[in-house]
């Protein structure tokens, strides 16, 4: 078969496996026989192209949380810094998502990491402004605002951890 034939063919394998006109494992085997073994090579390269960015973002991200941590219970600044602290860490977290998304690569994490970061933000500036009630009720918030985003995204872990959210909160309401 010649070179430039194998080639049309290839592609259009390729393009079946992107559009999953076929399953991945008879496009696999059909680009394994008819490169001889070669279109392995190619993945490794995309692979390792991507990586080395996935993981930075990822990293970064990961970082945000105890750098948020830190803001809110160790560190002397006014809540004022504190917020401003918290708000340019959630909208690089947001900026993080949108540029793994882009990668094509899984984008739980960091919507997880944002989530945390907007509660940590909203529930410490509602409790330093206004009574504790309030602050529960912002907590609640938050927890209905997960149980959505894991409703709507198929992401069972977020819709559990928003039910679990809901339920502190109401107990700590109900115990005080």
């Amino acid at each position: 078969m010649s070179k430039n034939r194998k080639d049309v063919i290839v592609d259009e394998i390729r393009y079946w496996k992107e559009n999953k006109l076929l399953p991945d494992k008879y496009c696999d085997f059909l680009l394994a026989l008819y490169t001889e073994g070669e279109s392995g090579a190619d993945k490794e390269k995309k692979v390792s192209r991507t990586s080395p960015w996935l993981a930075t973002y990822y990293s970064v991200n990961f970082l945000l949380i105890p750098l948020s941590f830190t803001v809110i219970y160790f560190t002397e600044n006014g809540i004022i810094l504190q917020s401003l602290l918290l708000t340019g860490f959630a909208a690089s977290s947001f900026l993080m998502q949108s540029l793994i998304k882009k990668e094509n690569a899984p984008v739980e994490l960091p919507l997880v990491i944002t989530l945390i970061i907007v509660f940590l933000l909203t529930t410490s500036s509602a409790a330093y402004y206004f009574p504790v009630i309030y602050a529960e009720g912002v907590a609640l918030l938050n927890a209905v605002g997960w149980m959505t985003i894991g409703m709507r995204r198929g992401l069972f872990y977020v819709k559990v951890s928003g039910i679990a959210l809901l339920a502190g909160t109401l107990i700590s309401m109900l115990i005080r």
